[in-house]
């Protein structure tokens, strides 16, 4: 039996949940699931497949693979085939991809993302600063 009081003005429901309040509390859950898992497929897009990472300052190379630029420019020290394909590729040169910086960030300050990865980034990301200001 649910029972409604009112205080001041305000009502309180008391008691079992109906079905329907039951019911709208489960798909409230499975949508935050769901927004979840699509945030976290989202994210697997923009990690870099040599360091499994966030990318931090992503490049993409001939083939249109995504990667972080320094692990790119040190696997091509050594190699001159893509990471991803083990394919020869035609240029070891690098394209800076600033929208897909942009949209790591909007996904890292959105907060929705695990701390422990966001952490990681962060630290990544003030270390470049860090190694930028250096060198100029």
């Amino acid at each position: 039996m649910v029972i409604l009081h009112k205080f001041v003005g305000v009502s309180v429901m008391t008691g079992p949940a109906t079905k329907r309040q039951r019911s709208s509390e489960m798909a409230g859950e499975k949508q935050e699931r769901d927004a979840g898992a699509t945030i976290n497929a989202v994210a697997a897009d923009f990690r870099c497949s040599i360091t499994s990472e966030l990318v931090v300052e992503p490049v993409t190379t001939c083939d249109g693979h995504l990667y972080e630029r320094a692990a790119i420019e040190k696997w091509f020290e050594t190699n001159s085939t893509s990471p991803n394909t083990g394919e020869r590729l035609k240029s070891k040169t690098v394209v800076p991809s600033p929208v897909i910086k942009s949209a790591v960030e909007r996904l890292v300050f959105s907060g929705c993302l695990e701390s422990e990865e966001t952490g990681t980034w962060f630290l990544r990301n003030a270390l470049l600063h860090l190694d930028c200001n250096k060198k100029v």
